[in-house]
């Protein structure tokens, strides 16, 4: 069977011929080239074509990247889900097939983001083995990767977004920030148990290396000459000089 987009007195039909019978139907959805199988050995209307894409386990992934690079660009307030649909290739309807409201998916954003920071240093809050230089270095290293991953799509969107959330929601974010923030102090604080690291303010000291790993998304450019594994090198043993005790 082939499929033919065709125009029969001024509306825009498919075409379809090699099968055993040809019919033409109205276009109601997306076309995406090339057609998938389905397409070619059965004739989906193009509304039961468009519910396949929209069913795709990749989808609201997709639209979660897109909608993070239009917040970046436009600002969340600015940006519209009629803009996420446009910029997706659908109609808003099938953006309201996976998210009600924007809120939905500024929280999603916010919360891929952080669960990428946490995820992977979450052990190191019970870690008592590892020694505290090698941990601090594995935080800020995940953490300025993470960070640099949603450099453009993200920058000063964690700083603003808090606001547009309701408080359950908020809470949600802020209770896993705060759970950074534990994690990170602790390290600090066994390192001065140690003797590893001189007496400091340990709350103060953790605030001032997130702070340097986030405001990163700022200024970092990859074609500046500054590769990453450079930064996290240079983050990491800036932030252990002035940590060790001398």
């Amino acid at each position: 069977m082939t499929l033919e987009l065709a125009n029969v007195n001024g509306r825009s039909l498919i075409k379809m011929s090699g099968t055993d019978r040809e019919s033409t139907q109205p276009v109601s959805g997306i076309i995406r080239a090339p057609f998938p199988s389905f397409l070619r050995s059965s004739p989906l209307s193009l509304t039961e074509y468009t519910h396949n894409e929209m069913s795709r386990p990749d989808t609201k992934q997709k639209m979660l990247n897109i909608a993070r690079k239009l917040f970046w660009k436009k600002g969340y307030n600015a940006t519209s889900m009629r803009d996420i649909a446009n910029s997706y290739g659908c109609k808003p309807a099938n953006i309201y097939n996976f998210f009600k409201k924007k809120e939905d998916i500024l929280y999603d954003v916010l919360l891929e983001e952080m669960e990428q920071i946490i995820s992977p240093i979450e052990d190191l809050e019970t870690d008592d083995i590892t020694d505290p230089e090698n941990k601090l270095r594995v935080v800020i290293e995940n953490h300025l990767k993470t960070t640099l991953s949603f450099r453009r799509s993200a920058k000063l969107l964690f700083d603003v977004g808090l606001g547009h959330l309701p408080p359950q929601r908020r809470k949600i974010i802020t209770d896993m920030r705060d759970r950074y923030d534990r994690i990170i102090r602790r390290i600090i604080r066994k390192g001065v148990e140690l003797e590893v690291f001189a007496p400091i303010d340990e709350k103060l000291a953790g605030f001032m290396i997130a702070s340097m790993i986030t405001r990163s998304r700022l200024w970092y450019h990859p074609n500046k000459g500054l590769s990453v594994p450079a930064l996290v090198e240079f983050i990491s043993n800036f932030s252990l000089n002035g940590l060790k005790k001398t």
